[in-house]
């Protein structure tokens, strides 16, 4: 066989011309092209055992350092720092690119080092030696990750506890988060706050913990923070909190314990030096909340803070008032409630204007919020009957004000209608119930809803977290849906949202449902109703899936649904012809595919994480021709 007679079976005969003498002869031997391609598999597996095994030589030295700084985030079973110090070892290139990259160093640190975590136990060693060797590696891999930012989480910082924290003291100018727990005030005075107002000059986040013991205040609120220009972020014990302790850069503050209202003339000011505030947290409490006739404090003046966008304060009712007296925050986006009093409240129908001031009141509810959220339940850690009522207001799908809870355990029927009167400024079009209440009768509900005129759309939650089928509820829902449409007569874009149980092993409980949906729809074709959009959800809920963490304070959201595939399917086809009557759009939402009828719209859109397939039904209006 001639050279080019073997060349034209090649993948590029072309370049046949170029070879050396000797590899064309070899080609010479070539007879055909599956010759040619079983050559070339040889070719790739021995190519790909040789880059198995072989260092990387051909990357430039900027990707193999992105490659090496991600490398300690993966965990390993054996020993994570002989493993980082091993891979130096494998070429000379390696080891030059590895001290160019502080990024894997100081991961070093954080991750696989780990010596000053307070779970770990590597600290209690008894060999001095063992304990040598750890502060040289420690020390290493310091100065390697130099001049990489470093973030620190330490459980104390005294020599005689925490060994090898010498190595620490001359790098600490490049420490930008630090989270540390003090041992004691010892600890605190003498190791923490000197080092992190005189060295620490990069320091943007603070977390410092001395709760857990007990000490004076005395000498620890002069320590001096104007040697922290970019601090942004602090979270300090309340009773540290003071002037000496901000400086005009902090943008978040969270005060961890419980800060006295009497401390006022301390607190204020300490606002005030935070220009820049936009978070702030903080706990209230009282030296004489058993002493009868105490008096709401008058403010001398109101401490204002401008750039305050989110404002979270708990306490009593009368605390909290006190507080919000003395500060303004006009351009607060969320402001969130927390009481712990409400047991105690003898009339828990003042409960909100107890605790918002005039003024911040009107500004906070009318009349910008357009949808309220009431729900049943509060905080676990929060002391209060199981009763209690927590609201959220939002403004265009953004929440805005959030009391927990807004309503106590002993108010009846009469006192929610007159809550909802306090919110009579707002132009309330939505509301979100998860109550899971006793109120079912008619007249109530009736007189529920006339205090909403400009109320759109309604979103029954109730149950959404029971296990088992209760019949009482149901009733309470199909009673509140019927009163709400029957409030909605004659309004444009009336919208329901209807959340059902498919409870497993029990079949007949949807049907049962979906007959109440019926009855309501049927309710409202009987008295001239019309609604423009119905939305089904279907969910199957279990102890082990559905909302098995959820805070009884966090409100359910309908995306949170983990709605059912099979139940849906089901629905969509025995009932969609006869929802559709008396609905312009009616959607169904479940996690299943594509259904046989080619004239169904289905449409896929993602949520998050999840897919959510909605599938709608649209009815041609006969007099206009129009789709809705």
């Amino acid at each position: 066989m001639s050279l080019h007679s073997a060349a034209t079976i090649l993948p590029y005969p072309e370049l046949a011309s170029a070879l050396s003498e000797g590899d064309a002869a070899a080609l010479i031997k070539l007879s055909n092209a599956s010759q040619v391609w079983a050559y070339e598999k040889y070719i790739s597996t021995l190519l790909a055992i040789q880059g198995s095994i072989t260092p990387i030589d051909d990357l430039p030295p900027e990707i193999l350092r992105m490659v090496f700084a991600y490398v300690p985030s993966e965990q390993v079973w054996w020993d994570e720092t002989a493993w980082m110090l091993s891979l130096q070892l494998v070429c000379r290139r390696w080891r030059s690119v590895l001290l160019a990259t502080p990024g894997y160093w100081v991961q070093g640190i954080d991750r696989v080092m780990d010596l000053y975590k307070r779970d770990n136990r590597s600290l209690l060693v008894s060999d001095s030696t063992e304990e040598d060797t750890r502060v040289q590696v420690l020390d290493l891999f310091l100065n390697r990750s130099a001049p990489y930012p470093l973030e620190l989480t330490m459980a104390y910082m005294s020599e005689a506890r925490c060994p090898g924290w010498r190595a620490f003291e001359k790098h600490l100018d490049r420490v930008t988060v630090f989270e540390v727990d003090a041992m004691d005030a010892a600890d605190l005075q003498e190791n923490i706050l000197p080092a992190v107002t005189t060295e620490m000059k990069q320091l943007e986040s603070l977390a410092l913990d001395v709760d857990h013991f007990n000490m004076s205040t005395k000498g620890l609120d002069r320590w001096e923070a104007q040697n922290l220009p970019r601090l942004r972020d602090l979270t300090i014990s309340s009773y540290l909190f003071c002037r000496a302790t901000t400086v005009p850069s902090l943008r978040t503050v969270v005060l961890t314990g419980e800060r006295y209202i009497e401390s006022l003339s301390a607190l204020l000011p300490a606002l005030e030096g935070c220009p820049a505030l936009a978070t702030l947290s903080l706990h209230l409490d009282s030296n004489h909340r058993r002493r009868k006739g105490n008096k709401r404090r008058t403010p001398e003046r109101i401490v204002d803070l401008p750039n305050l966008l989110h404002l979270n304060v708990a306490g009593t009712t009368s605390e909290i008032y006190s507080f919000l007296s003395f500060v303004s925050f006009p351009s607060t986006t969320h402001i969130q409630l927390v009481v712990n009093n409400v047991h105690r409240v003898e009339d828990p129908l003042l409960l909100l204007p107890s605790m918002l001031p005039r003024h911040h009141w009107s500004a906070y509810t009318s009349p910008n919020i357009d949808r309220l959220h009431l729900h049943k339940g509060t905080p676990r850690w929060l002391y209060s009957h199981g009763g209690c009522v927590s609201m959220r207001g939002y403004i265009q799908g953004n929440e805005r004000l959030s009391i927990v809870p807004a309503l106590g355990s002993n108010v009846d029927a009469d006192g929610l209608v007159q809550f909802l009167n306090t919110f009579s400024a707002c132009t309330l079009t939505e509301l979100a119930l998860d109550l899971r209440s006793r109120y079912h009768t008619s007249p109530f509900w009736a007189s529920f809803f006339a205090a909403l005129p400009d109320l759109r759309r309604l979103e029954l939650l109730s149950q959404a977290t029971s296990q088992y089928p209760d019949p009482e509820l149901r009733k309470i829902n199909l009673t509140i849906a019927c009163e709400f449409l029957k409030a909605s007569k004659g309004r444009l874009g009336t919208s329901l949202a209807w959340v059902l149980r498919a409870f497993e092993g029990c079949p007949g409980d949807l049907d049962q449902e979906l007959w109440d949906v019926e009855m309501a729809l049927s309710y409202l074709a009987e008295v001239g109703g019309h609604l423009e959009r119905l939305e089904l959800y279907i969910v199957t809920p279990t102890s082990k899936d559905l909302f098995p963490y959820r805070d009884p304070a966090e409100p359910i959201d309908l995306k949170q649904l983990a709605t059912n595939g099979t139940a849906s399917r089901s629905v969509a086809r025995a009932y969609i012809s006869r929802l559709e009557e008396a609905a312009d759009v009616v959607v169904i939402s479940g996690g299943w595919g594509f259904l046989e009828d080619d004239e169904q719209d289905l449409e896929a859109y993602i949520n998050d994480d999840e897919d959510v397939r909605t599938w709608r039904t649209r009815k041609t209006v006969k007099d206009s021709g129009n789709v809705l």
